[in-house]
């Protein structure tokens, strides 16, 4: 289905432009480091599932211009980034 709108990938380098990093760094919230400190988020977490439908749901608000995608391996990395800003 085309909705006219520009379609824009949402990647970590980006995601911070496009939207407030709250909800990310809610979904975070939790996560513990490994003993290197960094953190690690499997594809199919559901916390990613959640951030995917996140972005997908601002396709319905009428006045953006743009339809957002955010792939599974992009959205573990925005979690991960978010906990590390905690």
């Amino acid at each position: 289905m085309t909705t006219g709108k520009k379609q824009v990938e949402v990647t970590i380098d980006n995601f911070w432009d496009l939207f407030p990093g709250d909800f990310a760094a809610a979904l975070a919230d939790g996560l513990e480091a490994n003993g290197d400190g960094e953190y690690h988020l499997s594809n199919d977490s559901p916390l990613v599932t959640r951030l995917v439908q996140w972005v997908e749901n601002h396709n319905r608000i009428a006045e953006i211009q743009s339809e957002y995608r955010i792939d599974r391996v992009s959205a573990a990395m925005v979690i991960c980034a978010s906990a590390s800003l905690v």
